[in-house]
Parts: C-alpha cells; structure tokens; sequence
C-alpha cells in the first residue's frame, strides 16, 4: 500500500509484491519513494545551434536564421520548464563547402523528461559574403601627369597626405 506525504512524494513498499503464485521474501530496498509532480506545457523560442560557425570559408559568415515554426510546446514537470528560454536545435551542420544560403530540417534537442512538439523545424539559413573596411592614413598625395602651359602654376592647397577608408571581402 502506497502513502502521500507533503510535496507529492509517493512512497510504497515493495515486501507484498505477489506474481503468479510466488511471494518475495526479501526485497531491497523495502520502500520505493516517488516525486510526483504536476504537468505543465509551455511555448518555448527555438534557438538555432551551429556544428562550428570556423569551418566556413574565410569570407562567409551566417547571416539572418529564420527558424519554422520558431516556438515550439514543451510538456513536463512544472518545476523543469520555469527556468527554460529557449530551447536549442540539434548542430546544424556547416563546412568548407558551405557557400550559398540553404534550407534545412532539423531536430529540436532532447531534455529528458519532457515531450516536445513538434520535434523538427525548417532553419532558411542566410551565408552572407563578410566584407571588412581598412583605413590607410597619411598617405602622400602626388600630382600625376604634366601640365602643357608652362605658365600656369599648380599649388596643392590641402594636406600632402590622405586618409583613404577601402572595403572589401575578408581573405586570409
């Protein structure tokens, strides 16, 4: 016969334990004790998770992710889902060869103890080309060319040095 305590802790004795026919004579150990606790389902963000973002080729990095459905419903003890955000994908994988966006389905991740539904989203992953800016200064500015009429006089009227910003792919 099993007995409630305080905060839904069951606890049963094993030594009456009868199957077909034949009595345990011992059994150890003599009370099982359970914590029941109450259900609860909540809506939880998907958060997408990558295998390794540095196994993309030098100039590409992931841009927008978008994540369908992006909640999903998580059912399980009420005290496991309170502290719960966000819920991860399983690795979704990218590599050397990773060079234009893609769709992918994935797995949501596993948390034992809970059912998650649905258990697989659709991830449109975005790779986009990085370009970085690089500032040069000081750089000495020079008059190229000649000039035909010898009586005309050219006089530079700014700074002899520059400060020139280019922007451009990242390359190792």
């Amino acid at each position: 016969m099993g007995v409630f305590a305080e905060n839904f802790l069951y606890r049963h004795s094993l030594g009456n334990i009868v199957k077909f026919g034949t009595r345990a004579v011992s059994v150890t150990p003599e009370y099982l004790t359970l914590n029941i606790e109450e259900q609860d389902t909540r809506e939880i963000q998907v958060q997408a998770r990558f295998d390794s973002i540095k196994k993309l080729p030098v100039d590409l990095k992931v841009g927008r992710v978008r994540l369908s459905p992006s909640m999903v419903a998580i059912t399980g003890p009420k005290s496991m889902l309170e502290d719960i955000e966000a819920i991860p994908t399983v690795p979704i994988p990218l590599d050397g060869s990773t060079v234009e966006s893609f769709e992918y389905n994935v797995k949501i991740a596993s948390l034992p103890g809970a059912r998650i539904v649905p258990g697989e989203v659709k991830a449109e992953v975005e790779i986009v080309r990085e370009f970085i800016n690089r500032t040069f200064k000081s750089l000495p500015i020079r008059m190229m060319g000649s000039v035909s009429v010898q009586s005309l006089k050219v006089e530079l009227l700014t700074s002899p040095h520059a400060e020139v910003v280019l922007s451009g792919a990242r390359s190792e």
